[in-house]
């Protein structure tokens, strides 16, 4: 258990690619450090990319299981196992959050902007990118 979901074939490497374009992005806008927290965070390798990016720290939230034990894995990853809770951090803690697939990891039924929901963005407040 905690073995790549889809090992090293043409899904993964796909998947690879579409974290990495995504990582650049994130890290284009905060240039080369900063603190990263993706909610929902499945195996861990779009902050592995983060972190490969420049001076990042990485924070991940992922529901127990075995993606959750493939993050783990992720030298330098701070991971929470279970789902985000109200108080997990501080305000302003982070310097951007992703929320791409993180539904499970969240009570989606708050309808507080991301903002003042995940308490993080210190410098650009809440942003929709695309993809």
């Amino acid at each position: 258990e905690g073995s790549e979901k889809f090992k090293e074939g043409f899904i993964e490497k796909m998947l690879d690619y579409f974290r990495m374009k995504r990582a650049k992005m994130i890290c284009g806008h905060l240039g080369n450090k900063g603190k990263v927290l993706d909610i929902g965070c499945g195996n861990g390798k779009f902050l592995s990319f983060v972190k490969n990016q420049g001076d990042f720290e990485i924070y991940g939230i992922e529901p127990e299981g075995g993606s959750a034990k493939r993050a783990a894995k992720i030298p330098g990853i701070h991971l929470k196992t279970g789902v985000l809770e109200k108080n997990d951090f501080a305000a302003q803690s982070f310097d951007a959050a992703v929320f791409c697939h993180g539904r499970a990891a969240a009570d989606i039924g708050d309808h507080r902007t991301p903002s003042e929901r995940f308490r993080t963005p210190k410098r650009y407040g809440a942003r929709k990118m695309k993809r």
